[in-house]
Order: C-alpha cells, then structure tokens, then sequence
C-alpha cells in the first residue's frame, strides 16, 4: 500500500512537472543560452552570440560581434532590461518595452541618468539596442527579440554631460544585468503613464 501511495504522488508530481513546462512560451530560434530570471517562467531571457564577416578580409573584429536576445516575461504589460556598471540603477543602458493602452508596441533605447536613479529617460544620441520582433500575445506573454553590439566602439560610454552616459560595452566574463516588469503604466498621481 505504501509504494502504491508513493508511486501516485510521483505520477502526481510528473504530471505537474510536464503540465508546467508545457506553459513557457518556446523561442522563436534555437538560442545556446537561457536564464530563468524570475521562476518558473515569469521573466526568460535566452541569447545567442553572433559574429558578421566582412567579406574582403574575413576577420571579426569587436565592432562586428552581436549578441540577439529574446525575453519573455509573463502577465507584463511593460518589461525592461539592461545592463549596468555597478549593479545599480545609476548609469544603467536598458531597453524598455511596453504595449500601450491602444493596443501598440513599444520599443526604446533608455538610460538612467547617476543624478537622478530610477528614471529611464529616451536616448538622444543613438538607438543600440536593435528590434527584431516583439509581441503579446493570448497567453499573457510579453515577447520581445532583439540584438545589439558587443561593443559600440565608444570607449565604453558615451556622455552627453558629466552625470549622463547612455551606452555601456557588454563586458567580457558575466555582465551585471537589471531587469523589471509590471503590468500597470500609472503614474502614482492616478493618471496614465506614457512612457
């Protein structure tokens, strides 16, 4: 009676396990890497690294070298991503996603300003981080591919002023990476926020 018992909540336990990995959304390509962000599926990012030949030389060098992505973040109406020099939100490079109330996809290039943490505000300069493909989809699933250079050969950072850089290198060995989601884009006043 007792391995009958443990053998129903194994089965029990494989069902829920198969019924769960059935829920994640599949990528849109086979990606070589994946990180589960926030379990089991609220936050996926998988990658790829890719290198582009000049065709007279075929040599690769920094400025030629991507990295495509593709996140997936469950029940999210806005997610964001990026990469960061400290750990922190101060002079943090991200893109930022969100579908609008109307039913639109959006898609930037953001900074967050050492001077005042916690407002991604629009890159002026330059739009690095490049769309490929984003949706959102019946299953509550925000989406989005997209590929950016290793290196923006901009010495690292690009400043607009002192306390603004824009743009961080992907470094060599494990990047420090930041990343957010929510379903809501209302201001703490109330009203709608248009990010």
């Amino acid at each position: 009676m007792k391995s009958f018992l443990l053998l129903h909540i194994v089965l029990i336990l494989l069902l829920t396990a198969s019924k769960l990995i059935q829920c994640l959304k599949q990528p849109s390509e086979n990606f070589l890497n994946k990180q589960i962000l926030v379990e089991p599926d609220r936050f996926v990012l998988y990658w790829n690294y890719q290198q582009q030949q000049q065709q007279e030389t075929k040599q690769i060098n920094d400025e030629q070298q991507f990295i495509t992505f593709e996140m997936h973040v469950k029940s999210a109406r806005w997610a964001a991503i990026g990469l960061t020099p400290s750990g922190g939100m101060a002079n943090a490079d991200l893109l930022v996603v969100f579908q609008h109330t109307n039913g639109s996809l959006h898609f930037t290039d953001r900074h967050i300003k050492s001077n005042s943490p916690r407002i991604p505000v629009v890159d002026k300069q330059t739009q690095d981080w490049i769309h490929l493909q984003f949706s959102s989809n019946d299953n509550d699933y925000l989406i989005c591919k997209f590929k950016r250079k290793i290196k923006l050969n901009k010495n690292c950072t690009h400043l607009n002023n002192k306390d603004e850089i824009e743009d961080l290198d992907i470094v060599d060995g494990t990047p420090m990476l930041i990343y957010a989601w929510g379903d809501s884009l209302i201001r703490r006043d109330g009203e709608e926020e248009d990010i």
